[in-house]
C-alpha cells in the first residue's frame, strides 16, 4: 500500500510505469495489462494524470497500437479505391 498522496507526484507514477513498462517491451501498458498484473492502482494514477494518452507523451512511452483501427482504416480506404 502507498502513503497517502503518493499518486499525486508525477515522478512516481513516471518510476511505477517505467517499472512494468519493461514487460510490455518498454511501451506505456493499458488498462487491461495493468489490470492482469494486478497494478490497476496505475491506471487509477494515470486518470489522475490526463490519462494514458498524455501520460505516454509526457514520458515518451508508444502505446500499443489496436488492430481494430487498423482494420477500420483499411475497410475505408477500400471502400474509397476500389
Amino acid at each position: 500500500m502507498k502513503p497517502k498522496g503518493y499518486w499525486d507526484d508525477f515522478e512516481n507514477l513516471k518510476k511505477e510505469i517505467f517499472g512494468v513498462a519493461k514487460i510490455f517491451e518498454d511501451r506505456m501498458p493499458t488498462k487491461g495489462e495493468l489490470q492482469e498484473i494486478n497494478k490497476g492502482n496505475i491506471y487509477t494514477a494515470i486518470k489522475k494524470h490526463g490519462g494514458i494518452e498524455t501520460v505516454a507523451k509526457k514520458l515518451g512511452l508508444k502505446k500499443k497500437f489496436k488492430r481494430t483501427y487498423l482494420k477500420k482504416t483499411v475497410s475505408k480506404l477500400q471502400e474509397k479505391f476500389i
